[in-house]
């Protein structure tokens, strides 16, 4: 671990840390990796996303497992990239 000092001789950003990966977490995400060149760092139980609201439409075979839940790292793959953390 980087003193304070350390830190502030460095020019590499800190990173943002985010924690839980449900709507919130994912959205900021997405929209600070758009904006920022700084590390991303999303902190969540799971390795993928569940997107509930379809669920039913899973359980009845009308969509694939894939579409209600993605993998983070697929939802947030680009050049820079968001680290998972489980």
């Amino acid at each position: 671990m980087r003193s304070r000092s350390q830190i502030h001789e460095t020019n590499d950003p800190l990173p943002i840390v985010i924690f839980g990966g449900g709507f919130a977490g994912l959205f900021t995400a997405l929209h600070l990796r758009d904006l920022h060149s700084c590390p991303i760092i999303l902190i969540d139980q799971s390795w993928n996303f569940v997107f509930k609201p379809l669920l039913y439409e899973l359980l009845t075979s009308e969509v694939k497992l894939e579409l209600i839940c993605p993998r983070y790292d697929q939802l947030l793959h680009n050049k820079r990239s968001p680290q998972k953390s489980a």
